[in-house]
């Protein structure tokens, strides 16, 4: 408390300068601890002020603010504004109206799901306040505590004058957090109000906002409590020593550490008592810690000397029962209220050095402080003042005095009426918000309003919307970014349409159908940025050194696109046909991407390339381990295809499916084994990559995917022997593959065991011919080539797959992807089709046999390889895995063309 620069004294009922309190040294001063930076004004009449509060509990901010807002209520419309109903609203209600409001205290996120879901809670919060404060239209918004930042920005975007009444001291461990909260408060308030010097140290220096110091005060004059009554009421004797706490019951609190005290005094003082006054708040985390206590209690056999009181009316009835008051607190305390009021009762205090509390109370001659989480420590004070009366009287004598003396309730109602009074009356030019110049524009101001305004109707669509944004805004500046996230939003496919198709919607259109669009537009505009960056010099380059094979190939698959555009409207239905163009034709000009891609890297993009496949591996490696989530399974069970074998679930991760996620997975494992194969830099990221995807795969159970794997291993192994990879590099490969497949397929037979149709399919492996899946398969091939025999020239886009009309379940289905493009469009289109991706496909190959192979070039064919295999096993090139699929072609066929200035691939 040694600075006393700038800070007013609360002295006589007025708020005086500093120099003024000098001069008149020799006078008692009254409320010496309270300090601000305000001259003292006068509160207008008929002045509505609005007091949002954080919890809608009783609470220490809430009754300290009490009596302060209760002198304000005589001259001014006081509104309290609560999270719901609750104690909160019974302690005001005899003077100030009442509104129930949602919202929710900022907390520290406990889940990953939490911290995505906070920033559009906080949209949706804002704009709850903002419509509520422009239809009140209060003169004073008063935040109770800092974390309702909510509040605080719809008051300033409603230009109303905003006082914070802090009283929290941030966690070490959130400092970041901390600091950017505080920031936000330094530039929304006028004013922030703090109960401590630790508290306003956490908002200095400020160049808006004011900082005033204005302890709680404490009320002396308060009748004694009832001691026999709430002893007798909870069977506690009247000879016993009690140890009393006060206040809400949660880990910060500590009152396990009481409890541990208390096992330690068992011998030493033998009739000791434990009461324990309040409430756990009803969030998981306290009610969990109460349930611990009770188990605690239990172990130490203390059932009968812990006394839980609930919440207690008149907290002076406690302090009356108690012999010592105990405050064991592990957090920052930002004051210390119990320990003063137990001091004004008459009750000496034993509490944790911590936050404000050693600069409030000395040691020694205002009460015992021991380190906090000590039951030892608090055990051997409670003992002292149990065998030493007078110590407990001294203790009590000279911090009463002390208390009484500087902390006076009539001083802080003054000074925060003063200070309420100063924010009320700054002139208009002040009120100006001070988040920079962004909000001065109406047009970002109104495009802010409806990004909120889409927040709270329809939150799903804000977070999709959002990552499109994000992609669209990378395009321009850093499109090879905006590729790669937008390759990582279709890995997400699954989550973003279950999003979309779960929450409420306010127009008519499917979530799926949304979803898919969303996703299309960020993949479009990120290929168009590549481009157009590009400028099609990478483009003409590739083509010029391609090799003739390569030519003949995309021409072969130009031909078959432009084949493809005329035969949309052939089945008669043109939206369907577009469809069918999307789903399968329309993503092959993902592969110009893919090879502006390998134009633009350098090794960074290497690790930016693994970056979208470890997120989406990984997140489906983890629910394939612990199984999906509620949302995930809904969504699954409401899908086309097998979502379960029995009652094994199977893996869907991200995706809108089990085969989604093979025909993605399936190209990034094969990619990412080659990468740890070739690539020293990369073997770790690329290896987890490998391994994630691969367990992931094996919980899917699709055989297919499994068999594509291993044909794409061995081919990526077969074409790094010309590179010259070590022995130990090789041997290590396989033995990680072999270790990933055996310990995969060691939990599937152990899955199976008791599910027959899971067993069935395992067994598979060994009689293809024997499993009903295989059958079908088989038959619907037979099908599909009669199909095609009686119509040569296709029966049109969008008759077969996905986009076929007949219903989901009489859809037409080849299990082909192959067999697929020649159903619908005839025997030579579909020649061009497979005759191109062979052509490709071997040039591409063939071109690795030369000096300067590159291993990512050696990565993205086999990738691609595999996803070929796996075409042949389904319709996969309707699938989310095409995208990477396409991409890892383009890759390919650069590193197959394009040599540096020094002869040597670029990657």
């Amino acid at each position: 408390m040694s600075r006393r620069r700038g800070r007013f004294v609360a002295s006589g009922g007025r708020l005086e300068s500093l120099a003024a309190h000098d001069a008149q040294k020799n006078r008692a001063s009254v409320g010496a601890r309270t300090r601000a930076i305000v001259p003292p004004v006068r509160l207008a009449n008929a002045l509505r002020i609005a007091a949002v509060f954080h919890v809608a509990d009783i609470s220490g901010p809430a009754k300290t603010l009490e009596p302060r807002l209760r002198a304000l209520a005589e001259t001014c419309e006081v509104e309290v504004i609560g999270p719901e109903e609750g104690g909160l609203f019974h302690i005001y209600g005899s003077f100030a109206t009442r509104t129930p409001l949602e919202y929710q205290a900022l907390t520290w996120p406990a889940t990953l799901l939490e911290a995505i879901q906070a920033p559009w809670r906080l949209m949706r919060e804002v704009v709850r306040f903002l419509k509520h404060f422009w239809r009140t239209r209060p003169n004073v918004v008063v935040t109770v505590t800092s974390v309702l930042p909510a509040a605080l920005i719809a008051a300033r975007l409603a230009r109303v004058p905003v006082l914070v009444y802090a009283t929290e001291i941030f966690p070490s461990t959130h400092a970041v957090a901390a600091a950017a909260l505080a920031r936000l408060t330094r530039a929304c308030a006028h004013a922030v109000v703090c109960s401590s010097e630790a508290v306003a140290e956490q908002f200095r220096p400020s160049k808006s906002a004011r900082v005033f110091v204005i302890p709680p005060g404490v009320d002396s004059s308060e009748a004694p409590g009832d001691r026999r009554r709430l002893r007798a009421m909870h069977g506690v004797p009247d000879d016993a020593f009690c140890l009393a706490l006060v206040g809400q019951i949660s880990a910060g609190r500590g009152q396990d550490v009481a409890i541990r005290a208390l096992e330690h005094l068992r011998d030493a003082v033998p009739n000791a008592y434990c009461l324990i006054a309040g409430e756990p708040h009803p969030r998981t985390v306290d009610l969990h810690y109460r349930r611990k206590l009770d188990d605690l209690i239990r172990e130490l056999e203390l059932t009968d000397r812990v006394k839980f009181l609930g919440a207690v009316e008149r907290v002076a009835d406690v302090y009356a029962a108690a012999d010592v008051v105990v405050n064991p607190v592990r957090v920052q305390e930002s004051f210390g209220r119990v320990a003063l009021e137990a001091l004004v009762a008459g009750r000496p205090v034993v509490a944790s050095r911590v936050g404000a509390i050693p600069d409030l109370l000395r040691a020694e001659e205002d009460a015992l402080l021991v380190e906090p989480d000590d039951p030892a420590a608090i055990a051997s004070a409670v003992e002292r003042l149990w065998l030493d009366s007078r110590l407990r009287e001294e203790l009590v004598r000279t911090g009463r005095a002390r208390v009484v003396a500087e902390f006076p309730q009539e001083a802080g109602i003054t000074a925060f009426t003063d200070a309420v009074a100063a924010v009320a009356n700054e002139p208009a030019r002040e009120r100006a918000p001070a988040l920079g110049t962004f909000l001065h524009s109406r047009l970002a101001a109104a495009a802010l309003l409806l990004a909120a305004f889409c927040t709270a109707v329809w939150p799903g669509f804000a977070i999709a919307a959002l990552a499109v944004a994000v992609v669209i805004a990378l395009a321009r500046s850093h499109p090879v970014y905006s590729f790669l996230l937008a390759v990582l939003l279709v890995g997400a496919e699954g989550t973003i349409k279950e999003i979309l198709t779960y929450g409420e919607s306010p127009i008519p259109v499917r979530g799926t159908a949304l979803g898919a669009a969303l996703v299309d537009v960020a993949l479009l505009v990120a290929v168009i940025g590549l481009i157009r960056a590009d400028r099609g010099s990478a483009l003409r380059l590739a083509w010029t050194h391609s090799s003739r094979m390569a030519k003949v190939g995309a021409a072969a698959l130009a031909a078959w696109l432009a084949v493809s555009v005329v035969q949309i409207g052939q089945s008669g239905d043109f939206v369907e046909g577009a469809l069918g163009f999307r789903l399968t034709q329309g993503y092959v000009l993902v592969a110009l991407g893919g090879i502006l891609i390998a134009a633009a890297a350098r090794r960074a993009a290497l690790l930016w390339m693994l970056a979208p496949l470890a997120v989406i591996s990984g997140y489906a490696a983890i629910r394939g381990i612990v199984g999906p989530t509620d949302g995930e399974r809904v969504f699954a069970l409401t899908r086309e295809g097998v979502p379960q074998y029995g009652g094994a679930f199977r893996n869907v991760g991200s995706f809108s499916g089990a085969v989604g996620l093979a025909s993605y997975l399936v190209p990034a494992a094969v990619c990412a084994f080659a990468l740890a194969l070739l690539r020293r830099e990369l073997r770790v990221p690329a290896a987890v990559v490998f391994v994630a995807s691969t367990v992931a795969i094996v919980t899917s159970y699709t055989r297919a995917a499994l068999a594509a794997v291993a044909l794409g291993v061995l081919l990526a192994m077969a074409l790094s022997l010309r590179r010259g990879s070590s022995r130990r590099a090789k041997l290590l490969a396989i033995g990680v593959t072999v270790a990933t497949l055996v310990v995969g397929g060691f939990a599937a037979v152990v899955v199976s065991s008791d599910q027959p149709r899971l067993r069935e399919r395992i067994h598979a492996f060994v009689d293809p011919l024997g499993d009903r899946s295989v059958r079908l398969r088989l038959t619907s091939w037979k099908n599909s080539l009669s199909a095609i025999a009686h119509h040569p020239l296709g029966t049109g886009l969008g008759t077969v797959g996905r986009a076929s009309s007949s219903g989901e379940d009489g859809r037409v289905t080849t299990d082909n992807s192959y067999l697929k493009v020649f159903r619908e469009q005839g025997i030579v289109p579909g020649a061009a089709f497979v005759f191109g991706l062979i052509a490709l496909c071997a040039a591409c190959i063939r071109s690795q046999r030369q000096p300067g192979v590159g291993a990512v070039g050696i990565a993205a064919c086999a990738g691609f390889a595999a996803f070929l295999v796996l075409s042949g096993a389904g319709e996969y090139i309707e699938q989310p895995g095409k995208v990477l699929a396409w991409t890892l072609l383009g890759v390919a066929l650069w590193n197959a063309s394009v040599l540096d200035e020094r002869g040597v691939r670029t990657w």
